[in-house]
């Protein structure tokens, strides 16, 4: 398998390490140290950004993203954060995760039986397609396998980006796994699912014990609730926006709460699936949902979800950053 990118554990460092994620409308960084068997945050940033900067997890503007980047730095607090021995967690959008049971075999055909089963069901071109596995267990009738994969066109961009910045990033990790590990500091007994409601799409993924089990996305998300909002109000997108962040769900009775039902009820039907689906595999039932993201900060958002999908939901906080 390709190891231009890693699957990463929490204990990939022994001293420090910085995180770096970096999405169509956001900068987050945060340094971490190790102490005794848990981890610390000596300090973290956070920075918007602009349109036509990054989309769709591709970099558009260079200059603009880097300038951006280091501002981001070194107004981390309580300290400015050196970018040193960087994790980079690569853009949803332009990753993939994919788990699935690789029958006992002998070791010299395992390597191109999860060659075959990636070019199967990730859609990136043989020849530009990277990938990078974990073991998530024995079955019994093979071992079950979590499969990343990425376009080597979209690491590269990203590698060449930090070189000409001169920012080390050692590895090159999977946000939807790093966002996991953010929230929760050890391993976790009964079923999660993460919901991120980013800019431009919505992921869920569901863990176990045994770690990632099950992923989906759609492309709805912050960006469409403000879309929506302005095109049903006739208001420009700005006026939208502010509204969307200043009522959100809040009031049953605003018309804006219709507007983001519109919305919301298709990404509920997504989580819906994706739990049924998850019960059905492994006979378990999920009995929390976590939403992460921008727009997971709208005012009744978690309340909303709980009412529609009859489960507990919180938003989201580091484990990490206290």
């Amino acid at each position: 398998m390709g190891r231009a990118f890693e699957l990463i554990q929490m204990n990939f460092f022994s001293k420090k390490a910085v995180g770096l994620e970096i999405a169509d409308r956001s900068i987050e960084v945060v340094e971490l140290s190790k102490k005794g068997l848990g981890f610390e945050v000596l300090s973290s940033g956070r920075a918007k950004l602009g349109a036509g900067i990054v989309e769709q997890g591709r970099i558009k503007d260079e200059k603009k993203l880097l300038a951006a980047l280091q501002k981001t730095f070194a107004n981390a607090a309580p300290t400015p954060i050196k970018p040193d021995n960087v994790v980079f967690g690569l853009p949803e959008s332009q990753t993939y995760l994919h788990v699935f049971e690789l029958k006992k075999q002998s070791e010299k055909t395992e390597k191109a039986a999860i060659q075959k089963e990636a070019e199967r069901n990730i859609p990136i071109a043989k020849d530009d397609l990277v990938i990078s596995g974990r073991q998530l267990g024995k079955t019994h009738t093979g071992t079950k396998i979590l499969l990343a994969a990425t376009s080597r066109e979209v690491l590269e961009e990203w590698r060449q980006f930090f070189q000409k910045a001169k920012i080390p990033v050692g590895i090159f990790d999977v946000e939807t796994l790093a966002t996991f590990r953010g929230l929760f500091a050890g391993s976790q007994k009964n079923p999660i699912c993460v919901v991120d409601i980013g800019a431009a799409a919505t992921q869920i993924a569901i863990f176990n014990q045994h770690g990632l089990q099950y992923t989906s996305s759609i492309p709805k998300a912050g960006e469409a609730f403000t879309k929506e909002i302005a095109k049903t109000l006739q208001i420009s997108e700005d006026k939208a926006e502010e509204i969307k962040k200043t009522l959100g769900l809040s009031n049953p009775e605003e018309q804006i709460f219709q507007i983001l039902g519109k919305i919301l009820g298709d990404i509920g039907n997504e989580i819906r699936n994706g739990l049924k689906y998850f019960k059905e595999k492994t006979k378990e039932d999920v009995k929390e949902i976590v939403l992460v993201g921008g727009s997971a900060q709208m005012k009744g958002i978690g309340d909303y979800f709980s009412t529609n999908l009859l489960t507990t939901v919180r938003v989201g906080k580091s484990a990490w950053i206290k």
